[in-house]
């Protein structure tokens, strides 16, 4: 799996994976939220890809005292394979640079 930062064009395909993934919730706005993220100077979402697709994401920040995930989420169809774990240590590494 590749773990690389999001951009704006990852959009619709991150979002689909929320979905289908459980984490997306009517009251909030995603693409609010990613614009938030994208745009924070403490804040990022890390994506990993497998084979082109996009199978898990995490948003991650920091606000001068402690670090924060939301939008946790690996694909359905790829569970149980450690990638949710990749994705954290990924975020656990940002957090740390």
């Amino acid at each position: 799996m590749i773990c690389r930062e999001m951009c704006l064009s990852d959009q619709d395909a991150v979002i689909a994976l929320w979905k289908a993934a459980g984490v997306f919730r009517e009251w909030n706005d995603p693409m609010r939220d990613i614009e938030k993220a994208l745009e924070g100077e403490h804040s990022t979402i890390l994506i990993g890809e497998l084979d082109g697709a996009i199978v898990a994401s995490i948003m991650c920040g920091e606000d001068g005292h402690r670090g924060w995930f939301y939008y946790v989420s690996t694909h359905p169809d790829h569970q149980g394979k450690g990638i949710g774990k990749a994705i954290t240590a990924a975020a656990e590494e940002w957090l740390r640079a």
